[in-house]
């Protein structure tokens, strides 16, 4: 039988073998316990009905011993090379873990851009971003507050814009010096000729209420390709619209 410590160990190099994609019968400094010219060579073996068992060269001979892999310690690469173990939540002994979007956040890669404007009716607020025609792809989510009546639409790929005030997309990590690879500006004049309707709402109840519009999932926005967001208002006054526009850049790890 093992002693606890070459337990740990052997899971440790379990990890390690896995982590570099290397064989587990590859040699390895001699176990703690063993004896100066061991090789500590270790090999995991699994029968029939799913019992693992690891089998390690201590002491010059042989041992066997049934192993129970659920016990065994994650690990996880944080880059490339360098690898740091998994954690629980000590209270509840559950894995703690965190959704894409709020990773890209950490890493840098989560941009907001939005502006307010008060609009007169039958009056616009648009949104342009233009995606590059690069490996990253920009998961986004449009957004939009109003004081009354307005039309949302989102338009994929009109024939063209041109004027509009160049707004810079900001990182919401605020450590972070990366910058969007979007280019977007406000109150272009787009040529729709052509375009692809993505999305059509009327929100909002005349001057008494307001409304809002917020996706509750995402558009994986095609590369190389110009996206319209336009508000136009419905009432017969002035009307206060936010566009607030959020998404984060992803290069995809597998096609």
């Amino acid at each position: 039988m093992f002693t606890p410590e070459q337990q740990l160990e052997i899971k440790r190099l379990i990890n390690d073998a896995v982590a570099v994609r290397n064989p587990l019968s590859k040699v390895y400094d001699r176990l703690p316990g063993g004896q100066d010219g061991d090789p500590g060579e270790i090999r995991l073996s699994a029968n029939k009905t799913g019992q693992f068992f690891i089998s390690a060269f201590i002491n010059k001979q042989w041992r066997t011993q049934e192993f129970d892999m659920s016990t065994a310690i994650m690990q996880g690469l944080i880059n490339n090379t360098d690898l740091r173990t998994v954690r629980v939540d000590p209270s509840t002994n559950s894995l703690q873990t965190i959704i894409d979007e709020h990773h890209e956040l950490h890493a840098g890669n989560f941009y907001r851009a939005g502006f307010q404007k008060d609009i007169p009716n039958s009056g616009t607020s648009i949104l342009a971003i233009t995606t590059p025609n690069t490996t990253k792809e920009l998961h986004f989510r449009p957004a939009v507050d109003m004081q009354g009546e307005a039309s949302v639409m989102l338009y994929e790929n009109p024939t063209s814009i041109t004027g509009g005030t160049a707004l810079t997309p900001r990182n919401g990590n605020r450590n972070s010096a990366s910058t969007s690879v979007a280019t977007v500006v406000t109150d272009p004049t787009a040529d729709l000729t052509g375009a692809i309707t993505l999305g059509n709402q009327v929100l909002g109840s005349g001057k008494s209420t307001g409304g809002s519009s917020g996706s509750t999932y995402e558009w994986i926005l095609k590369k190389n390709t110009i996206y319209v967001l336009i508000v136009t208002n419905q009432t017969t006054s002035a009307n206060e619209v936010n566009i607030r526009c959020s998404w984060y850049e992803h290069t995809p790890k597998d096609s």
